[in-house]
């Protein structure tokens, strides 16, 4: 049985749900992508910390996100794929690249080594990083009930805490 809800293309104001939205159909895998993509944004700006007080607020909340996903029932494994797969092509992204082209020579020939959800935290890392765009490829989306005012206060219909 499929779980998953699907996420409006449009309609929050949440910048990282609105573009993994146009990139994915399900919300859960939405939410995980959007907060991945906060929770690396908020890392960054820790630099930029007006103090410490700031610093810890900014890494508390990170780790609060990343905690949610990392131990979470169904995508923890997938969480920590993408937290690998990010690492690895800002740590290498010449090695990275020849692995996305082979992929790439793969899936075209009809071979899959990577599942779905796997191809796609590679197309958000490689993007994530600089070192490709990743291609609105989802089509239209299904709106099934998932609101933006339920993502803001926090819960979707299956109860993931944001």
């Amino acid at each position: 049985m499929n779980t998953e809800t699907h996420v409006p293309a449009t309609g929050s104001d949440n910048p990282f749900l609105a573009h993994y939205a146009t990139k994915v159909v399900y919300g859960n895998e939405v939410m995980m992508r959007a907060d991945f993509a906060r929770s690396q944004e908020l890392r960054g700006s820790v630099a930029r910390a007006a103090s410490c007080d700031d610093y810890d607020r900014i890494i508390t909340a990170a780790e609060a996100i990343e905690r949610r996903w990392r131990e979470h029932e169904v995508y923890g494994q997938a969480w920590q794929y993408l937290t690998d797969t990010h690492t690895d092509w800002v740590r290498d992204p010449e090695v990275m690249d020849r692995f996305h082209t082979g992929i790439v020579i793969d899936r075209a020939r009809g071979v899959d080594p990577l599942t779905p959800m796997q191809w796609r935290s590679q197309l958000q890392a490689r993007e994530m990083t600089g070192n490709g765009y990743w291609m609105d490829s989802t089509g239209q989306h299904a709106f099934d009930g998932l609101t933006a005012g339920a993502f803001a206060a926090g819960t979707d219909r299956e109860g993931i805490e944001r």
